[in-house]
C-alpha cells in the first residue's frame, strides 16, 4: 500500500515540476534539443513504471515543440521494447510533427502486430498523399492494423487525399477496394461520388455491395435517377438492399426532388425494383408519389399490390382516407381489408386539438 502511494506521490510531483519547466524552456526547446525539458522527458518514456512513461508521453503530445525535439523522440523507438513502442507511436501520431514520419514507417515492418498497428494509426495523424498507397495495402492486413489502417486512411488531412485513395482502387484487388469504399463514406468524400457510381457497377460483388453501402452517405437527389438505374439492373437480393437503403437516404434528406426519378423507374423495373421503389416513394412524398402508389394498386403482381396497401395504410395524408375507405369495403383479400381498417384508425385519431373522427 505504501509503494503504491509513493508512486502516486511521485508521478504527481513530477508532473507539477514538469509543468514548471515546460514555462520555462518550451520556447528554448524548438532551438536547443539538450533542453533538460527534453532530458527528462526521454527519461521518463524509458521508465519501466507506466504511470510514468504515461508522463514522459503527455508531454510529448503538449510541451517541447520543434522538430530537433521530434527526432530525439522519434529515435528512441529503437530502444524500446514492444509495449513502450507501441506507446511511444501514438503520442507521435498526436504530436502530428512529419519529422517523425521516417521512423514511423520503420516500425510498420514490426514482428509484433501491436507496434504494426501503432505505426499505421500514427501515420494518420503525420502522413499525407503519399502513405495512401501503403496505408491502402495495409487494409487488408489481419486483426488491429487492419482497423487501424483505415482509421488513418479516413483521418488523413490534405486536398489530394480522396484523390489519391481513388487512384489506389485503380489496380488494388476487390477486398481492398471496398475496403476503400467504406473509407470514402467515412470521409464524406462527396467529390469521390462518379468513382463510387462506377464501382457500383464493378463485376465483384463486394464491390458494388461497398459502393452502394457508400452511396448512402455519399450521394444526393441528383443521384437518383443513376441509383434507381442501379436498383433495377440488380439480381442479387441482398445488393438490391443495399441500393435501396441508398435510395431511401436520399428521399428522405431531399424528399420531393427525388420523386420524378423514382417514377420514371417504375417504367420497366421487375416486381422486387417496383416495391423498393414503392417504399422511396413513400419516403419522398408528394402528390406525385402517393399517385404513383395508389396505381400500383391495381400492379399485375400480388406483392407489388400488397405492397402499396400497406404504404397507403401507413400513410400520414388524409387525402387517402376515401381509397382506404374503398378497400376496406370492397376488398376480397383479408390482408388488405385489414391493413385498409389499421391506416383508417391510425388517421382518424386525435391530433392535438382536434378530437377523434369517430364516423
Amino acid at each position: 500500500m505504501r509503494s503504491i502511494d509513493r508512486t502516486k506521490t511521485v508521478v504527481g510531483l513530477l508532473a507539477v515540476g514538469l509543468v514548471a519547466l515546460a514555462g520555462g524552456f518550451a520556447l528554448a526547446a524548438e532551438e536547443d534539443e539538450s533542453d533538460p525539458l527534453i532530458e527528462m522527458i526521454i527519461e521518463l518514456v524509458g521508465d519501466e513504471d507506466r504511470d510514468m512513461r504515461a508522463l514522459g508521453l503527455q508531454q510529448i503530445r503538449e510541451e517541447a515543440p520543434g522538430e530537433a525535439a521530434t527526432k530525439r523522440f522519434a529515435a528512441l523507438l529503437a530502444r524500446l521494447a514492444p509495449e513502450g513502442q507501441a506507446e511511444l507511436l501514438g503520442a507521435l501520431g498526436d504530436r502530428q510533427d512529419a519529422a517523425a514520419r521516417p521512423a514511423v514507417l520503420e516500425m510498420i515492418e514490426s514482428r509484433e502486430e501491436s507496434v504494426r498497428a501503432a505505426a499505421l494509426r500514427a501515420l494518420g495523424g503525420l502522413g499525407g498523399e503519399d502513405d495512401v498507397a501503403l496505408l491502402a495495402k495495409s487494409t487488408t492486413a489481419a486483426g488491429e492494423p487492419q482497423r487501424a489502417a483505415c482509421e488513418s486512411l479516413v483521418r488523413l488531412r490534405g486536398e489530394g487525399i480522396d484523390a489519391a485513395i481513388v487512384a489506389a482502387m485503380g489496380e488494388a484487388e476487390p477486398d481492398v477496394r471496398a475496403e476503400l469504399l467504406g473509407v470514402l463514406a467515412r470521409r464524406n468524400a462527396k467529390d469521390s461520388l462518379p468513382a463510387v457510381l462506377e464501382s457500383a457497377k464493378d463485376t465483384e460483388s463486394q464491390v458494388r455491395v461497398a459502393a452502394t453501402a457508400a452511396l448512402r452517405f455519399l450521394a444526393d437527389e441528383t443521384h437518383t435517377a443513376a441509383i434507381v438505374e442501379l436498383l433495377k439492373d440488380m439480381e442479387d437480393e441482398a445488393e438490391l438492399r443495399k441500393a435501396e437503403l441508398a435510395l431511401l437516404a436520399v428521399c428522405s434528406r431531399s424528399g420531393e426532388a427525388c420523386s420524378e426519378a423514382v417514377i420514371a423507374g417504375m417504367e420497366g423495373a421487375g416486381p422486387e425494383a417496383r416495391i423498393a421503389l414503392l417504399h422511396a416513394l413513400a419516403r419522398a412524398g408528394g402528390a406525385a408519389a402517393q399517385e404513383t402508389i395508389l396505381a400500383r394498386l391495381k400492379d399485375e403482381d400480388k406483392r407489388v399490390r400488397d405492397e402499396a396497401v400497406r404504404m397507403l395504410s401507413g400513410s400520414s395524408d388524409p387525402a387517402v382516407v376515401p381509397r382506404l375507405l374503398e378497400i376496406a369495403k370492397k376488398s376480397e383479400s383479408l390482408r388488405h381489408h385489414v391493413l385498409a381498417i389499421r391506416g383508417l384508425v391510425r388517421l382518424s385519431a386525435p391530433r392535438g386539438d382536434e378530437p377523434a373522427k369517430l364516423e
